[in-house]
């Protein structure tokens, strides 16, 4: 075909290509919907992965970093997963953010997540309301028994905390 009909030839290389990229952008929701890595990386594993994707996906550095051992979190690790999902997908998409970081620490006060970004942030204090992600997030954390704190952070950008803080005898509290 390309000695034939060379138009022809490079026409059909460009749909083979747009069909590969559009195999590749599939692939990656498919892998946002069920993120199999939690399943066999753990919640650690699997917010490494969103922060290489979300690179990927929108060309901004995101940063992910996990402080102490983390304990087995079971079906919470799901919805621990989904909320960093929505904040950095907002943070991407909505706030026009620069740079995110995505930390996972356990300590004393729990387990918490935090995503930070350089976004165009809030008008300042804490988020009320919100759309409809917000809510699923606020929606997610009270599931699990975990605190959420969506606010402006300082120097411009937003800042989304969840934490779910430990029982007296050393286990997450979850459900309530």
């Amino acid at each position: 075909m390309e000695q034939e009909a060379p138009p022809l030839g490079r026409r059909v290389r460009s749909v083979r290509d747009l069909v590969e990229q559009c195999i590749s952008t599939v692939r990656a929701i498919a892998q946002g919907l069920a993120p199999a890595e939690l399943e066999r990386d753990g919640l650690a594993g699997a917010l490494k992965q969103l922060a290489a994707r979300t690179e990927a996906v929108y060309g901004i550095p995101v940063q992910f970093s996990v402080q102490g051992g983390l304990p087995e979190l079971g079906a919470a690790a799901t919805d621990f997963y989904r909320i960093a999902q929505e904040a950095v997908v907002n943070a991407a998409k909505h706030a026009g953010a620069a740079k995110i970081h995505v930390e996972l620490g356990n300590g004393p006060d729990g387990l918490t997540l935090c995503v930070t970004d350089d976004g165009s942030g809030l008008a300042g204090g804490p988020v009320l309301r919100g759309g409809m992600g917000l809510q699923i997030m606020r929606h997610r954390a009270s599931i699990i028994g975990a605190s959420l704190d969506i606010r402006a952070r300082d120097g411009g950008g937003t800042v989304v905390r969840c934490a779910l803080r430990p029982h007296p005898e050393g286990a997450l509290l979850r459900g309530g």
